[in-house]
């Protein structure tokens, strides 16, 4: 009865127990994408992670996109035909424009690794998110919650989430500009890096929410220090 009210009661137990069962499936599935991806990228059944057709999925006006009919002038560039798909039956003054493009590679081969870069930084970030995790999670249960080396560690878990989270946004934006760049020419440029780099907000809040968790716990450690020494 009693280990039953202790687990009950353990405030570390929900994330011990998410973030181990994360961890492992983490694991198991980086272990198997690193294989198959590694086989991919050699040219040996791409198809098998989606590698086949390298695509970029941007924001419409990432790209010049218009109608159908040859352009004399304009973004689109002297006798350039861009084309464009429409709503089928589409109601006397509605509009329709889409709200994004995929561009894809026919000779995809030499940019595998770079199409890569648009979804590894995330898995690595996420995985390094899951290691710090159980590190503060393991060092709480063995010197408790109210210990310096806690705070100075969950502090670090809040930058790590911050700048973690940006990086690995802005290596997406690059990867994807290049993508861009190769599909439609002259099209990699900081421009196209800055119109198609989504900032993280949810991951910046979170960043920003264990950040102030880190300087609580550095106010309740010190109270607690100061109560242990009238004591």
């Amino acid at each position: 009865m009693d280990d039953e009210d202790t687990t009950r009661t353990d405030p570390l137990g929900p994330i011990d127990r998410v973030t181990r069962v994360l961890g492992v499936l983490f694991l198991g599935w980086l272990v198997a994408m690193t294989v198959v991806t590694s086989v991919a990228v050699l040219g040996f059944a791409p198809h098998a992670v989606g590698l086949e057709d390298v695509c970029a999925t941007v924001p419409t006006g990432a790209v010049p996109f218009g109608s159908s009919e040859t352009s004399e002038t304009g973004d689109a560039g002297a006798g350039t035909t861009v084309h464009t798909f429409e709503v089928v039956g589409l109601a006397p003054g509605a509009t329709f424009t889409p709200a994004s493009l995929s561009l894809c590679l026919d000779d995809p081969h030499a940019w595998r690794l770079v199409y890569l870069l648009t979804s590894l930084p995330t898995v690595l970030t996420l995985g390094g998110f899951l290691v710090l995790v159980r590190v503060l999670v393991s060092r709480a249960r063995s010197n408790g919650l109210f210990t310096p080396g806690i705070a100075r560690l969950t502090h670090v878990l809040g930058w790590y989430v911050i700048l973690g989270s940006l990086a690995a946004s802005l290596v997406k934006a690059v990867a994807t500009a290049a993508l861009v760049g190769q599909a439609v020419p002259g099209r990699f440029d900081a421009g196209t890096v800055q119109y198609v780099w989504a900032t993280p907000w949810t991951a910046l809040l979170a960043g920003i929410g264990v950040l102030t968790i880190a300087r609580v716990l550095q106010r309740a450690t010190a109270m607690r220090q100061d109560l242990d020494a009238t004591i």
